[in-house]
């Protein structure tokens, strides 16, 4: 039975198959496992149940299944469309008097037919020990109490002793999943996600073999690194190995489902959501090896959850009932956060807020999977050159200042017509030295003995020769270290733009050296202790000395490019620098953000380091503001456009993968939404063609070009994209009646929709549109605060609420393709997910934006902010590990 084929076809087909059954074969007891296995579960006391999981049982197990034939093959896909003829077939024939007497419909005996299999399904998650999340996301998994905890998430032992047996298990599951789906298929249009009774089982599920997933792949990285510091040979579980095959395979089949939505966005050189080839092509059995599946990160969601999660909310609102009401743990939370996570889920609406924790779009864990079993990753990475083996003559790089490329000597315009400060130099109090390194700094030069001093390298070969070390080893969190080597390394360079700038004769180190140094080309084995340190670089570009410093010296890095800035008539030179000469990572856009917004010099961002300059901070003019935002934004959609292939020379191309820049793409969306909250970006202004001051701070254009490629791949590129797209800077007409929208305008307009994609919804909504779209967002709005309140308003219309909910639902497919509907529902809804108070309707201040810094467990790609303050209030904290569980 093909997708969408018709509830009412399926008794007159049923019996329509016809296989080559094997032969010379012993049958004798091949199906006592099939009934060996239904005792486990226990199924064998309901007739129904037991027959309907021994004949999926016999169509799973290589020894009892038909044999396949050159047009046949038994993949997932193929046996579902069996089990539900037989399935039916059968149900039909022992309720044939009761469909009768009844008039029972096609639809009723699906859904009677769901319930079935969807109770084995909880029988084999049961002893999948797979069914609940929290117990999951809690186990300790640390090194010493791994093995003791196993039992908690691993199969249990009656099944998993006998792998042949573990693995029809998975199979059976993975079968019974993809039928529960296809009995919800419509007979003519799309599959309706929000119409699957099971959309939230299947949500929970996935995440529950997520954890899963997450367990075995701790023990298989923990022990790999082991082995690699201790020379060891251990290998990981087999049990571990056995469970992570089956839980992949489980959930690859729920991504699928869940992901046919047309708000799935994928890569355009992978694989579709909705493809089916590994569910049509891959034999059952052979499904549940992870080398056999042709999709990479099959098991990822794509789908935006933001309507998924309204939707949900509009079924749910008319009942009390929740699951974990009734889940009685056999033992107390373990900590804080899961005695939370437990009474969340025992609430109806934090229930739903819940399930966006600890969600992760387009995981890579597929394919780490596919490595542990020797799977070959064909990556795209960049190249770097090899030629640089050779370490350059100290004296080398002894330059002069019209050495450095562009180099302004003049100064030339001060101070433009409309006042702006276009001169080259450190302003304000930064032009101050503090007064322990104007001490410093006179104590050295009365030396006679330079290389007395603990304080300040008194040779270019000290300097070039700690550089070298600070190129591989990092002294980040080393106390002792960052206090002899790396404050050391700033007062150097602090005196070296000090003797500059007051023209001492032949001083020994110059920012030019320094400068020279730094936008040389790193060496092939430099790139590559970095890389084996954990230090993400995608080379694109050509990486340079000062890159990888940044990498393995992140703190240090930042303090002494921040010391460089200091040198008059070089500041424009070293911010074109920072924002075309290193690769895009998180690392270069946090400092580029810390320098916007002015963190740049203080105590907080620069410790344990210390600033050279008074001021308090970094201090940009409005000239060099601009030009470190719009250089960064121009070289970011450069970098970016490698995700098509950009040639280097003699036809060389270099690709940058996707899935990685799109991460990188998020990062920077978090940023530019934060630059516009502090006002650093300013949405609001308007261009006038008579009047250009406002010019250099109009970001709209950069920041658009940079996202259009991906407002079709990343919801926040999307959603960013359309924010700044329709600002155009024109302020509201007063006093304007709004316009009245009709149901038929509405209609229409939704019916334009529905046969467009994504990105052109997003290109041609104007204002009038708009208009159209809050009209219906507003009406649901209304209507789920009325249901979810405690008291009611008792002034809704009971007939509009019903049919604007059936609307919703019937046109959920429609309505997930606009990005606006998606986010204003879901901006409004968001805080009362997340508190469960409907008095929280649309208010910004029951949810939470992040710090204004990223720490460093974001920036190792760790996925967390910064820690709250002390003293802020404890549901603030819990609100933002809602918050970064959201579609990012």
């Amino acid at each position: 039975m093909s997708d969408n084929e018709s509830g009412e076809e399926i008794d007159k087909t049923v019996a329509e198959f016809d296989f080559a059954l094997p032969i010379n074969r012993i049958t004798k007891d091949l199906t006592k496992r099939h009934d060996v296995l239904a005792i486990l579960l226990d199924l064998e006391e309901d007739p129904e149940l037991d027959f309907i999981f021994k004949t999926i049982a016999s169509l799973c197990d290589p020894f009892t299944q038909p044999q396949e034939s050159e047009d046949t093959i038994l993949s997932v896909d193929f046996i579902s469309d069996l089990v539900i003829s037989i399935v039916y077939s059968h149900y039909v024939e022992e309720n044939e008097q009761d469909i009768k007497e009844n008039n029972v419909d096609i639809q009723s005996i699906k859904f009677d037919i769901s319930t079935q299999l969807f109770t084995i399904v909880r029988r084999i998650h049961q002893y999948l020990n797979a069914e609940d999340e929290l117990e999951l996301r809690f186990v300790n998994n640390d090194e010493e109490h791994y093995k003791e905890n196993l039992p908690h998430w691993t199969p249990n032992l009656s099944i998993s002793n006998d792998e042949a047996n573990a693995k029809l298990v998975y199979s059976i599951a993975c079968v019974l999943l993809l039928s529960i789906y296809k009995l919800f298929v419509p007979k003519t249009g799309e599959y309706n996600v929000a119409m699957n009774p099971y959309l939230h089982y299947f949500l929970k599920l996935w995440k529950c073999h997520t954890n899963i997933i997450l367990l075995g792949l701790e023990i298989d990285r923990r022990i790999e690194f082991q082995n690699h510091e201790r020379g060891t040979e251990e290998e990981t579980p087999e049990i571990v190995k056995l469970t992570l095959k089956g839980s992949s395979s489980i959930r690859y089949v729920l991504a699928w489902i869940i992901n046919q939505n047309p708000s799935s966005t994928f890569e355009t050189d992978s694989i579709s959501p909705f493809d089916k080839e590994d569910l049509q092509k891959v034999t059952v059995f052979n499904f549940i090896e992870p080398l056999a599946k042709k999709k990479t990160n099959g098991g990822a969601l794509s789908i935006d959850m933001r309507l998924v999660i309204i939707a949900l909310l509009i079924i749910n609102s008319g009942t009390s009932f929740t699951a974990a009401q009734y889940q009685l743990s056999e033992r107390p939370s373990r900590n804080e956060e899961e005695a939370s996570r437990r009474l969340n889920q025992s609430r109806k609406i934090t229930e739903l807020g819940d399930i966006l924790i600890d969600l992760e779009y387009d995981d890579l864990f597929d394919e780490d999977i596919k490595y542990i079993f020797e799977y070959e990753y064909d990556g795209s990475d960049g190249e770097i050159s090899d030629h640089e083996e050779d370490k350059p003559s100290l004296h080398e790089d002894i330059i002069s200042d019209e050495d450095i490329p562009g180099k302004i000597v003049e100064d030339g315009i001060e101070f433009d017509e409309y006042g702006r400060d276009w001169r080259d130099m450190a302003r304000g109090d930064n032009l101050i030295y503090q007064d322990s390194f104007s001490s410093m700094f006179d104590e050295f030069d009365k030396l006679e003995d330079k290389e007395q001093s603990d304080d300040i390298f008194a040779s270019w070969e000290e300097l070039y020769n700690t550089f070298e070390f600070l190129n591989t080893n990092s002294i980040d969190g080393n106390s002792e270290a960052e206090k002899r080597v790396g404050q050391v390394v700033i007062n150097t360079i602090a005196k070296a733009v000090r003797d500059k700038l007051t023209k001492k004769e032949l001083p020994p180190i110059t920012p030019e050296m320094i400068y020279s140094y730094w936008s040389s080309s790193a060496t092939e084995k430099e790139f590559e202790i970095t890389q084996n340190n954990n230090k993400v670089i995608v080379p694109i570009f050509n990486i340079t000395k000062f890159e990888i410093f940044l990498h393995n010296n992140s703190k240090l890095a930042r303090c002494a490019m921040d010391e460089m800035l200091m040198y008059n008539g070089s500041r424009r030179i070293f911010i074109w620098f920072i924002t075309h000469n290193l690769n895009i990572s998180n690392l270069l856009i946090d400092y580029v953000f810390q320098l916007l917004a002015g963190l740049r010099g203080n105590s907080k961002t620069q410790g344990p380091y210390v600033f050279s300059r008074k001021g308090g901070k970094v201090i940009l003019s409005e000239v060099e503001q601009s030009m470190l935002l719009h250089e960064f934004l121009t070289n970011s959609n450069a970098y970016f456009s490698a995700a098509e292939g950009i040639e280097i020379s003699d036809g060389y191309k270099v690709v940058l993968a996707e899935s990685i820049a799109k991460k990188q793409i998020q990062v920077i969306c978090l940023m530019i939404q934060q630059l516009i909250n502090i006002g650093v970006i300013d949405l609001s202004l308007v261009h006038n063609t008579d009047d250009d001051k406002d010019d250099i701070h109009d970001y709209r254009n950069e920041i658009q070009i940079l996202l259009i490629n991906w407002i079709g791949k990343v919801p926040e590129a999307r959603q960013l994209f359309f924010k700044v797209k329709n600002t155009d800077g024109e302020e509201e007409p007063k006093h304007v009646p709004k316009s009245t929208i009709t149901l038929e305008e509405e209609n229409k307009l939704f019916e334009r929709y529905s046969n467009m994609s994504t990105t052109e919804i997003s290109n041609v909504i104007d204002k009038k549109n708009v208009e159209i779209l809050d009209n219906f967002t507003s009406r649901i709005e209304s209507h789920l605060s009325s249901l979810l309140s405690v008291q009611g308003n008792g002034n809704s219309n009971l007939k509009q609420l019903t049919d604007d909910f059936r609307f919703f639902l019937a046109n959920f497919n429609t309505l997930c393709k606009i990005e606006y509907v998606a986010e204003t529902l879901f901006d409004k809804f968001e805080p009362v997910l997340l508190t469960g108070m409907i008095t929280n309707v649309g208010n910004p201040k029951a949810n939470n934006t992040f710090d204004a810094e990223f720490n460093n467990e974001f920036l190792n790609g760790e996925g967390k902010f910064q820690s709250p303050p002390e003293g802020e209030p404890e549901s603030k904290k819990k609100n933002k590990k809602k918050k970064k569980s959201r579609k990012k």
